[in-house]
């Protein structure tokens, strides 16, 4: 998030200018509440930034409603008001939704209720009708902070692989829930298996499939947005698509995981040379360390040697695509739809079972029925791992702008309850667990860049779809229950 600045804009009624403070990529009305700096949070912070330099905004945060605020069940009649109102008004926005904002993290559950309204482009919406849409927004809203914030609709796709460091070799196999996928020759997209599925069907075969998303299997390529793949110009609906092998790990997660490999090789390589060297140059007056520290760097050098030639000797071909949806409106629940499915090789298929460090196996629980607002969950996903949230009480309304389709959709979104947030780059199509019995809720496939957020689609809309698209029964991998068809 920029930083505030202390420019004001000229308003023209009862609100006084002072009262609205902006930044380039935010408007809030009646007035920014958000004016905390970092040394303000922690005045201790061994961070200073540059002498002369601004301060630096504290960070917001965005919370969850509580599920008894107010405005929750008036939300569905009041999101449409303001919907209505904008399109008026020419107010070209991606996303509307109710949180709490505040940088403090422990604010009461009746502080900071924000409707958020992430526009593309804050400059293209002028002084007054900014403060006219503000105040309307306020005023239905009893009295809320109405925030325009500049960003866009992204998918969780990621571009820049975020490899900390070299990946366990040989390479698992078997992929399991979260693993690192991509298609076979692009090392700019990654994602996540969600899980693993069994379809019977017409003809009476049976198909082993991995879960993740249509863009992760069909990734945007230059397009305006960066939602719809060229390729994929005319699709609207569900395609299948054999042929086109899908690798775990990724492509780019594989080559970032070499790289490192070979860096540590050589930075190991040069502390051998400099204790050969003294060796040599000592002779027998050399300190035996130098052997020592020869062995010691010869002895890691090795582990990466030989995660070097595990990773070569691999073959990370675990399928081909099989069916993916293409990009659309469920008819039934008005969220988006974006699954696709991996036909897997028959000695590549994983289990619908999570592994945590030092514990046993927790198989997924079955599918949670009706996910409630205000429900905790857990997600397992490629680049954040483990992490946990909670359903936000209100749905958000999102408009997909800039592109060949204009779409608008309701969806469910999680909110991180840890201090990191709860998805990024590289986790779609990871699954979401209800918390305590990992009953299956859903599957996220993007979020809002202007704050923390992630939207998931339930996972019974999803296989009804599969199975409405593809005519075929649909069973979650290790059950006998027909879960869609």
């Amino acid at each position: 998030m920029s930083v505030t600045s202390s420019e004001r804009r000229n308003l023209s009624d009862e609100t006084a200018a002072s009262s609205v403070q902006v930044s380039p990529s935010r408007f809030i009305y009646p007035h920014d509440p958000h004016t905390k700096t970092l040394n303000d949070i922690d005045p201790w912070s061994s961070w200073r930034p540059d002498p002369g330099s601004p301060p630096i905004a504290a960070h917001i945060y965005t919370l969850p409603l509580d599920n008894s605020h107010k405005l929750v069940s008036r939300w569905p009649v009041l999101a449409p008001e303001i919907i209505a109102f904008m399109d008026q008004s020419h107010v070209a926005f991606v996303g509307l939704e109710l949180w709490r904002r505040s940088q403090d993290r422990n604010i009461s559950l009746s502080e900071g209720v924000t409707v958020l309204i992430t526009v593309e482009s804050l400059s293209d919406l002028n002084d007054d009708l900014l403060h006219r849409a503000g105040k309307f927004i306020h005023d239905k809203c009893d009295g809320a902070f109405v925030e325009f914030s500049q960003g866009s609709l992204y998918r969780y796709w990621d571009f820049q692989t975020k490899v900390d460091g070299p990946l366990n070799h040989p390479y698992q196999r078997i992929p399991k829930l979260g693993s690192s996928i991509g298609v076979h020759n692009i090392d700019w997209a990654t994602g996540s298996i969600g899980g693993f599925l069994e379809l019977t069907m017409p003809t009476g075969s049976t198909k082993f499939c991995a879960l993740t998303n249509h863009h992760v299997l069909k990734p945007p390529i230059g397009t305006t947005g960066g939602l719809i793949p060229l390729e994929d110009r005319t699709e609207l609906g569900p395609t299948t698509s054999g042929g086109i092998s899908i690798c775990h790990p990724s492509l780019g997660d594989h080559m970032k995981s070499l790289a490192i490999d070979q860096y540590w090789i050589g930075v190991y390589n040069d502390q051998i040379n400099f204790n050969q060297e003294k060796i040599e140059m000592l002779g027998e007056d050399a300190h035996p360390r130098y052997q020592m520290g020869i062995d010691k760097f010869t002895q890691r050098r090795s582990v990466h040697q030989k995660r070097i030639e595990g990773a070569a000797a691999v073959d990370r071909d675990i399928g081909t695509i099989f069916a993916t949806s293409g990009y659309k409106v469920s008819q039934s629940h008005g969220c988006i739809l974006d699954w696709g499915l991996i036909l897997l090789e028959s000695d590549r298929l994983g289990s619908n079972v999570i592994k945590l460090p030092d514990e046993p196996e927790l198989p997924i629980g079955p599918i949670f029925e009706s996910p409630r607002t205000g429900l905790p969950v857990v997600k397992w996903g490629r680049s954040t791992w483990m992490t946990n949230g909670t359903i936000n009480p209100p749905e958000s309304y999102v408009r997909f702008s800039g592109t060949d389709y204009e779409l608008s959709s309701t969806e469910m979104v999680v909110v991180s309850t840890d201090k990191s947030p709860f998805s990024s780059g590289g986790d779609s199509g990871a699954w979401i667990f209800e918390a305590s019995s990992l009953e299956l809720i859903g599957m996220m496939w993007g979020g809002l860049n202007c704050r923390d957020g992630t939207f998931v689609t339930p996972i019974q809309v999803i296989l009804d779809d599969i199975a409405g698209s593809l005519g075929c029964k649909v069973r979650l991998l290790g059950s006998s229950t027909i879960v869609a068809g």
